[in-house]
């Protein structure tokens, strides 16, 4: 087969990250958002790719290294460096990247948890994690109480038990649900 592309022409020899933040379109928060770079054999440098689509053309077991590496190296708001295809960091050139890609790239969590001090759950969340939790385990005892445990009763008891004892435990330890 003497026409087709060899992995090498297919893949780049690296690629990197660039993070923004940005206002999300309906709610109006602050987002991360990532864009991918792509540095070819020949030095022409495309913006804006699709890492994953570009990557698993070839082998898609190396991509993992290259994808972890790009996003650890890659900095909370600017331009990472480039990565080639073992998932090493490596040099490149460097042009300029163009403005007009202010819309494109894709959401990308932050890596630094926001905390804000003094923020504790209202009232009312905890009324809304103990009221099921009591009546939960309320039936489920009652039901295993009644039933015999290898009815379908029985079952539904256990069941029922198990997410009262969840309800009230996740208040206990501080388990936040969002």
């Amino acid at each position: 087969m003497a026409g087709m592309p060899s992995v090498d022409d297919e893949q780049p020899i690296a690629v990197r990250a660039s993070s923004s933040y940005r206002e999300s379109r309906w709610l109006h928060r602050r987002i991360r958002i990532c864009r991918y770079d792509a540095c070819w054999a020949d030095g022409r440098v495309e913006f804006d790719v699709d890492l994953v689509g570009l990557m698993y053309r070839g082998q898609p077991a190396d991509f993992d290294p290259i994808d972890r590496t790009v996003h650890l190296e890659c900095p909370e708001d600017g331009v990472g460096p480039w990565v080639d295809r073992q998932g090493q960091i490596t040099s490149g050139p460097e042009p300029e990247i163009p403005s007009g890609l202010d819309g494109v790239g894709r959401r990308f969590p932050d890596r630094v948890k926001r905390y804000t001090p003094g923020t504790s759950p209202r009232p009312s969340t905890y009324a809304w994690r103990i009221g099921p939790g009591l009546v939960g385990l309320a039936i489920g005892v009652l039901l295993l109480t009644k039933a015999s445990g290898a009815s379908a009763l029985g079952v539904l008891g256990v069941i029922c038990v198990l997410i009262g004892l969840a309800s009230l435990v996740s208040l206990v330890s501080g388990i936040r649900r969002s």
